[in-house]
């Protein structure tokens, strides 16, 4: 999964920290806005470990992208 900052960043999503996480982003589609805690996985490349997910959040920190 790719997400993108609202500063256009992009952040390649390898990991989550709990089942709860990937459930909240497996809902996710196409355009959803979604806020995001993120830590650098332990990977080659640029991955990223997903620690919390707010669905409900007034501040939109990334939307997902295709």
């Amino acid at each position: 999964m790719t997400l993108r900052s609202v500063d256009d960043r992009t952040y390649q999503i390898i990991d989550c920290a709990s089942p709860g996480a990937v459930d909240e982003l497996a809902g996710l589609t196409v355009g959803d806005t979604v806020s995001v805690t993120l830590t650098e996985a332990a990977c080659r490349g640029n991955g990223w470990r997903v620690i919390a997910v707010d669905t409900a959040c007034a501040v939109v920190d990334a939307s997902l992208v295709a």
